[in-house]
């Protein structure tokens, strides 16, 4: 009777930790549907690029040859295809930092990232909008994502992937969304809303390699048709662009 009594407090913990997840989850998805249709997050197939061993053998030694460090982890840890994010955080799975009170923190770097301003558009840790003459213009945090008009071009979910057809005729792929991170129809919408947790088909597509890929090819980054009527953008997700991760250049 007592390892019983041993075990409620660990089993109540448990069915705690699950209830509070499956609220945060469900919470996600009643966000999401409140948004417009063409604004929800949808899971995206990035096919994985397969090649045999001769060719994934040439490009792992041209990148090694050019002083990739990555080219012989990639080989060491059998790695044969970049599959996303989920292949960056097989070997990187948290992220050391020094944050804003100096002192040094260690946290999940997938939620660490969902977090930071760089994904969401826009930051609550501080006021962040200013008027030409530098004083402050709105006293809570804002971003790209959230400012209401009439701050002209404000609204990254206006401007997010956008087929433009030239006066000569030309097609060129445009919006917010060819340098963003994220790899959805749109912004990151749900990210304004309170105890939002990020969706896992939201995860997936990020887009790591645009910022961490030397070779990273922006003829890949396209405007694509998603099938139901709406754009994203696609994304170079080759052996030959991870094999060059590193850290982000002002080139990046």
């Amino acid at each position: 009777m007592s390892n019983r009594r041993k075990l409620l407090p660990a089993l109540a913990l448990l069915l705690l930790a699950g209830l509070l997840f499956w609220r945060a989850h469900a919470w996600s998805h009643l966000i999401q549907a409140m948004l417009p249709a063409d604004s929800r997050p949808l899971a995206v197939a990035f096919p994985a690029e397969l090649l045999d061993g001769t060719a994934r053998a040439a490009l792992i030694q041209d990148a090694a040859a050019a002083g990739f460090p990555h080219a012989a982890l990639f080989r060491d840890a059998g790695v044969t295809a970049y599959a996303g994010p989920a292949t960056c955080l097989a070997c990187h799975p948290d992220v050391a930092f020094t944050d804003a009170d100096g002192a040094e923190r260690r946290e999940d770097l997938l939620a660490n990232l969902t977090r930071s301003a760089h994904y969401r558009f826009f930051t609550r840790h501080r006021d962040n909008v200013y008027g030409f003459d530098g004083s402050l213009a709105d006293d809570f945090p804002m971003g790209k994502i959230n400012r209401p008009c009439p701050k002209p071009g404000s609204f990254a979910m206006t401007a997010w992937a956008e087929i433009v057809v030239t006066q000569r005729g030309d097609t060129l792929s445009e919006g917010c969304g060819q340098c963003h991170i994220g790899g959805q129809p749109q912004a990151p919408l749900g990210e304004m809303m309170p105890f939002y947790g990020t969706l896992p088909v939201e995860k997936d597509a990020i887009d790591c390699l645009i910022c961490h890929a030397a070779r990273y090819d922006m003829d890949r980054k396209q405007v694509v048709p998603t099938g139901d009527g709406r754009w994203r953008w696609d994304q170079d997700r080759t052996l030959r662009a991870a094999l060059t991760v590193g850290r982000p250049t002002a080139q990046a």
